[in-house]
């Protein structure tokens, strides 16, 4: 988004927050999809294990991707993630967090929105 204000010639880029999906695709990897959204360089994707809130970033992938492959996890594993997108000016908000209780024969995942 573009905006101009009328009390300055200050120039604002705003980004809006993409909304994230998980799914299991094997027992060593997790697929992560989200909208893509306007204005973007690229996305930075973040990742909790155990618990939520202690993130890092695993990786970042250029603008228009809606995919991430997660092919370092492991069974028997919580794991939770958030993206972001980017551009010149600013990050945008996080994603929703989405998590998955990763077993080796079976998984439950969550798109939910969480408060931390």
């Amino acid at each position: 988004m573009f905006t101009n204000s009328n009390y300055s010639n200050e120039v604002t880029f705003a980004l809006t927050a993409p909304s994230l999906s998980l799914m299991v695709s094997s027992t060593t990897q997790i697929n992560l999809s989200w909208t893509d959204i306007t204005d973007e360089n690229g996305y930075k994707i973040e990742r909790s294990y155990g618990n939520p809130g202690a993130y890092i970033q695993i990786g970042t992938v250029s603008a228009n991707t809606t995919l991430y492959e997660d092919k370092t996890v492991t069974p028997f594993n919580y794991y939770y993630y958030r993206i972001k997108a980017y551009n010149d000016f600013a990050d945008s908000p996080y994603s929703n967090e989405a998590y998955v209780a990763f077993s080796g024969n079976w998984s439950i995942i969550s798109s939910g929105y969480f408060i931390l």
